[in-house]
């Protein structure tokens, strides 16, 4: 019985993974202008390479408090919503 179980499990939760979006990364994915983020990144390796890492843990930690806070990745990325304006050009 417990053999059948884990079977099943295993199948609705490959079966959920192939269907269902992981709602946490939409707003990630959606970004339309994700290019300072993209730089901030690359900075970090930057730093991480060339052996400074109090600038990369700074700016690593800079990334974070943008990756929790959905209204200043928003403010650096710019918002995914579509105006009027945008539809008509």
């Amino acid at each position: 019985m417990t053999f059948y179980i884990t079977i099943i499990y295993a199948l609705a939760k490959l079966f959920r993974s192939s269907f269902v979006p992981i709602t946490a990364s939409i707003y990630i994915n959606d970004a339309p202008h994700p290019d300072d983020i993209l730089m901030l990144c690359e900075t970090i390796v930057l730093f991480r390479l060339k052996e400074k890492l109090k600038e990369e843990e700074e700016l690593f930690f800079l990334l974070i408090d943008i990756m929790r806070s959905p209204q200043v990745f928003k403010a650096i990325c710019g918002d995914s919503i579509k105006t009027s304006k945008q539809k008509v050009e």
